[in-house]
């Protein structure tokens, strides 16, 4: 883990969560648990993504652009 992540830096993914709780006032944590579960820092494969968009109610997934770890993918709600 970076140092800037470690300090909780906004301009990291997991300083952003902390950052946005803390603005609101609330524990993002518990918020942000029932959706990604206990995550590991791990990139989820665009297989999980399509299940719980599967899972939430989407159809016709797609992946519409991927480079390296990053993707927009989408579907439409049934």
């Amino acid at each position: 883990m970076r140092q800037e992540e470690r300090t909780g830096n906004a301009d990291y993914w997991d300083g952003f969560w902390k950052a946005y709780g803390e603005t609101l006032g609330v524990d993002i944590d518990a918020i942000r648990k029932p959706f990604i579960g206990d995550w590991t820092g791990i990139e989820s494969p665009l297989e999980w993504h399509f299940e719980k968009l599967n899972d939430s109610g989407f159809m016709d997934l797609d992946c519409y652009w991927r480079c390296d770890c990053d993707a927009i993918y989408g579907g439409i709600k049934k």
